[in-house]
This record gives C-alpha cells, structure tokens and sequence, in this order.
C-alpha cells in the first residue's frame, strides 16, 4: 500500500473538510426551510378556516351575491387551499441523500481502500450527495415563493370582495 505524501494527505483533508461542512449547511438549511413549511401550513389553515367562517357570516346575515360574488367567494378558498397543499408537500419528509458509509456491505468495501481511494470516494460520495440534496432544496424554495404568491392573490381578492360587500357591490 502507498502512503501519500503530506502535501496530498493535506489537500485532501482540507477538501473532505470543506466539502462537510457545505453538505452540513445545506442539511441545516433544508432543516430550516421545513420548519418555515410548518409554520406557512399553520398560518393558511387558521386563515382558510377565517374566511370560510367569514363566508358563512356573510350568507348567515342574507348576502345573496352575484355570479361575480361567488367568483370572488371562490378564488380565495381554491388559493389558499392550493397554496396549504404545496406547504404540506413541502413539510412532509421527503428523500434527501446521506452519506452511506456505515452500511453493512459499503463498509467492507471502504476498509478495502487505498488511503487515496478513501478520501476520493468519500468527496466524491459528498459532491454528489450535495448536488442531489441542492436539486431538492432549490425546488422546494421554488414551491414555497409560489405558495406564498398565491396566498398573497387570495388575501388581496378577500380584502376586494370585502370592500365591495361593504360599499354595496357584489
């Protein structure tokens, strides 16, 4: 077996360190965006349950809308609704990729390795354990922008179709 030499074993370690500690910040980061999931998920399920409480109020008290006040009864539920099923998509636990050094088959095969195989395939193993793991990251940051966006639209509609019942419209 070869030994490397110091200058090798030093520009390795310090690749195999940077590559995890960036594979620990993007784990961290995609810890962190399911947690504001959660959080999205429990504001849209109190404000889904305030406007379908609104719009019972509303028919409770007489309101009879027009095609056009249903249209606007509508859209804010459809939005809101859509919006809590891409944060409860996103928040559910999904398949992230982890370093698998410590199953029973891998691991024999690693303490078979050269000192250089190891640490090749240990950054390697991490580069792409990153790259998948920043695929699904980017998506779900994606998905969550849209689900904001779209209780941004309903909130926006819902505040129309309440000043046009209060100055007399719909």
């Amino acid at each position: 077996m070869v030994n490397l030499s110091i200058e090798k074993r030093r520009r390795y370690s310090l690749l195999l360190s940077n590559s995890e500690q960036l594979f620990n910040r993007l784990n961290s980061d995609i810890y962190h965006l399911q947690s504001k999931c959660l959080s999205l998920t429990g504001f849209l399920t109190a404000n889904l349950s305030i406007v379908v409480a609104l719009i019972i109020f509303l028919f409770l008290k007489g309101w009879n809308p027009s095609v056009e006040g249903y249209i606007f009864i509508s859209l804010p539920i459809i939005l809101i609704t859509i919006s809590l099923l891409i944060t409860l998509k996103d928040f559910t636990p999904g398949k992230f990729s982890e370093l698998n050094i410590l199953d029973e088959e891998r691991f024999t095969e690693i303490t078979q390795m050269s000192e250089e195989e190891l640490y090749s395939d240990t950054i390697y193993n991490y580069r792409e354990a990153y790259k998948y793991n920043k695929n699904k990251y980017n998506k779900m940051l994606f998905e969550l922008k849209i689900s904001l966006y779209l209780y941004l639209i309903a909130i926006i509609l819902l505040f129309l179709l309440v000043i046009s019942i209060l100055f007399g419209g719909i």
